[in-house]
């Protein structure tokens, strides 16, 4: 579960982002996506991104390497991981779409980037 039932107050309150992320690494949307991403972590909001379909092909681009440092919470698509016949970083965890709903459903801010 992505946060607690414990109510938060106002003092310790932190946004949580999700990023679902479904363009390929050769789209602007992905990059898109990436800063996106990237711009929240700097704010200091907790987030997640999601690689769903062709967008797993970008597990290795060098853009996802500074996500990687400011502490994303990364997950890619398992069957998408399949069918493409590939292994994400170690950093990045194989899920299914109930993680991507739990992250849909706890989100405070949501981004979906779909190929342009």
């Amino acid at each position: 579960m992505i946060s607690s039932s414990t109510p938060r107050s106002d003092s310790q309150t932190k946004i949580t982002v999700g990023v679902l992320v479904h363009a390929p690494p050769e789209d602007c949307a992905f990059h898109h996506a990436v800063a996106h991403a990237l711009e929240a972590l700097k704010e200091g909001k907790q987030t997640y991104l999601y690689l769903l379909h062709h967008a797993v092909r970008g597990a290795h681009h060098s853009a996802m390497a500074s996500l990687e440092e400011l502490g994303v919470r990364c997950f890619a698509c398992s069957l998408a991981l399949e069918q493409e016949d590939m292994e994400p970083p170690a950093w990045i965890l194989p899920a299914g779409l109930t993680l991507l709903s739990d992250i849909l459903l706890h989100s405070d801010e949501i981004g979906v980037f779909n190929p342009s």
